[in-house]
Parts: C-alpha cells; sequence; structure tokens
C-alpha cells in the first residue's frame, strides 16, 4: 500500500493518535522518535497524550532508548493491521481494540515500567525488616552473653564463641549434627558491635536500591540465595572456624544491582548508566579490598557476589514481558543454581580432611586436647619469669657491649626477641577458639608483652649504652605482664583448652 500523504496538521490542536501511528509507519529506521517530530508547531508534551493511547491499545511499543534521540516506538503488528484494514481510524483508537489494552506486555514493560521502577521504586519494606532483625538479634545477644558470664565489653568488642554458636553462628560440627538452619541465621549473626555496624551501613546503602529495582519477592530471594551460599562456603572452606553475618548476603545484592544497570541500561534516562555504574564498582572495589582483611572470610564473600550475579541473571528470566519458555528457564536456572550450591557443599564435606576429623569425633577430641596442651605448654613459655630472664640477659649485653660493635651475645639476644615474638603469635592462634573469657585474657597478656618486646629491641639498636629512662620503659611494661598474669594464673585458667 503506498503510504499516505502527510495528513495537515492544525497547529491548534494536539498531533490525534491517527497522525502519531503514520509518524511510526513512516520512521525510516523501522523506531520514531518523539522528539524528531518537535517543531515550531508541535510541542513535545503535546504528543504524550496521543502515545499513550497507542500504546494502551496495543498499536505501538517502546523501542530502544538512542543517545541524542531519545525514546523510540516502533509499529506492532496490531498496528500494522490497522493501518491497512482502515485508511481512516475512529478518534478514540483504543474503541477499535477495546481487549487489547496492556496485554502486549514486551518491550512496553520491559523498558517503561524499568524506567519508572528505576525514577520511583517502590518504599522498601523487607531491607529495613532485615536491618531492625540484625540489631534485635545483636541486642539478644547482651542477654546470652550475661547468662554465659561472658562481660558486656568483650561481648561488644568480638563476643564470645559460645555467644555466636548460641545465636546460630556457623560451625562444623553443629552443621553435621543436623543444625542446618546455621547457613540462614548466621547471616543475622555478627561478631561485635563494629561488625554489626559496619554491615548495617553497606546493608542500608544498597539494601532498599537493591529492593527498589528487583521488587520486594526476587530481593527476598536474591539475599536469602546469597546468604546461604556464602555461609556454606565458609563452612565447606573451614569447618572449625565461627563464621557469622550478613557480609555475603550484601556481595550478592550488590552485584545483583551491578547487573540490573548493566542489563537495563538502555531504559536508564541519558547519562546515569555511567554515573551509577562508576559508583558501584567503587563500592564494590573498595568491599573487596577490605574482604582480603584478616579475619574475614573472602571466600565467602566471593562466593555471595557469584551467587547474586548469576540469581539475578535466572530471576530476570522470571520477571515481566517475557514468555513462557523464558520464564521457564528462569526457574530452571534458579533450580540448577540452587543444586550447584548444595552439591558442592555435599562434596567439599566429604572430601575435605577437615570434615573427615569432624565426621570422626575421637578424631576431635583428641585435637582438642592436643591443642589445649600446646595451648597451655605455649603460655608457659611465656609467663613472666621468662620475660624477666629475658630483660636480664638483654641487661648484662648492653652493659658491657662496646659501642657500635655487634657481639655474638647480642646476636644471641635479638634471636632470643625474635623467637619470644614467633611464639607470642602462636600463643594468641592457639587460643582463638578457647571458650569462656580465656580468649580475651590472652590477648591483653599478649599486647602487653608484644608492647614490651618493643621496647626491648629499640634499647638493642641504640648504638651506646641505654638512659635511665629506657630500663624504666621496659621494667613498667614488665611489671604490667606481671599483673594481668594473675588474672590469667586463676583457677585452671592456665588449664583451659581452646
Amino acid at each position: 500500500m503506498t503510504p499516505d500523504p502527510e495528513p495537515p496538521f492544525d497547529s491548534s490542536a494536539a498531533p490525534s493518535p491517527v497522525e502519531v501511528l503514520r509518524w511510526c509507519e513512516r520512521a525510516a529506521s523501522g523506531l520514531w522518535f518523539p522528539s524528531e517530530s518537535t517543531t515550531a508547531t508541535i510541542d513535545r508534551d503535546s504528543l504524550i497524550e496521543p502515545t499513550r493511547v497507542l500504546r494502551e491499545a496495543g498499536l505501538i511499543v517502546v523501542g530502544d532508548w538512542i543517545k541524542g534521540r531519545g525514546q523510540g516506538y516502533a509499529l506492532t503488528v496490531t498496528g500494522k493491521a490497522a493501518l491497512r484494514e482502515s485508511g481512516e481510524m475512529p478518534s478514540a483508537v483504543t474503541d477499535l481494540h477495546p481487549t487489547l489494552k496492556m496485554t502486549n506486555r514486551g518491550n512496553y514493560d520491559r523498558h517503561e515500567i524499568t524506567r519508572q521502577v528505576f525514577e520511583m521504586p517502590r518504599p522498601a519494606i523487607i531491607s529495613p525488616a532485615i536491618l531492625m532483625a540484625c540489631a534485635i538479634w545483636f541486642t539478644v545477644g547482651i542477654w546470652v552473653s550475661r547468662t554465659q558470664g561472658t562481660p558486656l565489653m568483650t561481648y561488644m568488642k568480638d563476643s564470645d564463641v559460645r555467644v555466636l554458636l548460641k545465636l546460630g553462628a556457623v560451625h562444623g560440627p553443629e552443621i553435621y549434627a543436623g543444625e542446618w538452619w546455621r547457613l540462614f541465621a548466621s547471616c543475622f549473626v555478627h561478631i561485635g558491635a563494629v561488625h554489626l555496624l559496619a554491615n548495617l551501613f553497606s546493608l542500608g546503602m544498597v539494601g532498599p536500591l537493591a529492593e527498589g529495582l528487583w521488587g520486594r519477592k526476587r530481593f527476598a530471594i536474591l539475599f536469602l540465595a546469597s546468604g546461604v551460599a556464602s555461609s556454606m562456603a565458609a563452612a565447606a572452606l573451614n569447618p572449625n572456624a565461627v563464621t557469622a553475618g550478613a557480609s555475603g548476603a550484601i556481595w550478592g545484592l550488590q552485584t545483583a544491582v551491578l547487573l540490573w544497570i548493566l542489563r537495563f541500561r538502555h531504559s536508564m534516562p541519558e547519562g546515569i548508566f555511567s554515573e551509577w555504574l562508576k559508583r558501584l564498582l567503587l563500592v564494590i572495589g573498595v568491599n573487596a579490598v577490605i574482604s582480603f582483611a584478616p579475619g574475614i572470610s573472602w571466600e565467602s564473600h566471593l562466593v555471595g557476589g557469584i551467587v547474586g550475579f548469576t540469581a539475578g541473571a535466572f530471576l530476570d528470566w522470571t520477571r515481566f514481558g517475557v514468555g513462557r519458555r523464558q520464564r521457564a528457564a528462569g526457574v530452571a536456572g534458579m533450580c540448577a543454581l540452587v543444586a550447584t550450591a548444595v552439591g558442592g557443599f555435599i562434596t567439599v564435606t566429604v572430601s575435605s580432611p577437615d570434615w573427615a576429623a569432624i565426621r570422626r569425633p575421637e578424631l576431635v577430641a583428641a585435637k582438642r586436647q592436643a591443642d589445649g596442651e600446646a595451648a597451655t605448654s605455649r603460655l608457659n613459655e611465656l609467663r613472666p619469669t621468662v620475660l624477666s630472664q629475658l630483660q636480664q640477659t638483654a641487661t648484662v649485653v648492653l652493659l658491657f657491649r662496646k659501642p657500635g660493635i655487634d657481639t655474638e651475645a647480642m646476636t644471641k639476644l635479638n634471636a632470643a626477641i625474635s623467637e619470644t615474638e614467633l611464639k607470642l603469635t602462636e600463643l594468641v592462634q592457639l587460643y582463638a577458639a578457647a571458650p569462656g573469657t580465656m580468649p580475651v585474657l590472652v590477648r591483653d597478656y599478649a599486647t602487653i608483652v608484644k608492647q614490651f618486646l618493643n621496647r626491648l629491641r629499640v634499647i638493642t639498636m641504640k648504638p651506646a649504652v641505654p638512659a635511665a629512662s629506657d630500663w624504666a620503659s621496659v621494667a613498667e611494661s614488665l611489671d604490667r605482664a606481671e599483673a594481668t598474669w594473675l588474672k590469667l594464673a586463676g583457677p585452671q585458667a592456665a588449664a583451659t583448652s581452646p
């Protein structure tokens, strides 16, 4: 059919839906851009209403957003048929196809609604609830710590193993005993106030954004999948460690937001995509650096991020504007992701030597006894009398050393200081998993001993005989070590196993 000549336009009236429909038909690239039809006599706002009418009638759909041209629109099959069947259409286009209202949920929904979600997201409900649950559960831990006899400052600083296990932290032996609920509960348990505040801040920043973009149901699935997967990774790789926190789930939310931005970049307003991408990559980069800090399970963070990104891809296939096959593929993909995570966890627990020891209680008991004996032995090797002997040796060596000349005795002294520092590090590691207040007391004692050794090393580096103030500084740190040792020397303290 030869296209009709351009209908005359009355500048006193807005373009009719018929005129807009024919502009779409004549578009050379298959996409009509309202920005290119705006002239001195046609205002851009006058195109909003006829475009809306045509979209709701299913005669046009939203196409791609192209930089410099704006939003494009294209004819649907129904729109082309309507133009072929009738050269003159009723003024109310929706009356011509009343059953087509909002049924063509293709590109229109995928782009138009996505942009609406980006610009005007629904109020977050689930992410604030998770924030509140973490804070409340940490408060419950204060009561639990009191029943366990753990000092409040100890709980607020780095908690206590017994308290963490009662709150739901991940630990290999408990999971092997059937307490699988810990894989989820551990996402709400935090090791100290600093850990809690850091995760609350991160979740407060990314949570409402992820919930607004993905929707509440999919946000809940992303948090659950990423959190449980990260807990499984931590338990599988370090079954003897006690781990907890929402960091793995937060990593999953971060990568899911990254996927959303990459997937729907054409539906975002011009210039916003690059800005958002830079900000998100900066946040992910900073968190990646923090993940390699001591005491943090970078493996669980990595797994949480991978699962969040992958789950987001599958969940996107189950959103609006997709066919049955794609929706089924999305559901199948999520099931495969869950099966992969669970299968990987089971495989590691079956093949890992650490898990083999957990499956044999007699080996666990023997290991704990050996660790306890090693910890007690190492602690006794660092008692104040030993440190005092080291101080006396240093005094003799430094008093009789010739200025500027290193003697054999000086070399042995430095080696003894280095060996004591190494024993100190091993002591802290051996008592890291000890119950009760013992780990805290050992760390306090180790801090003072470390200060003593540092001061001792400083005066050995001086070319001349140390001054009286230097000797007094070393003696003061030794006195503090002796005072702290009295707390460690309580009933059965030295015999407590980690």
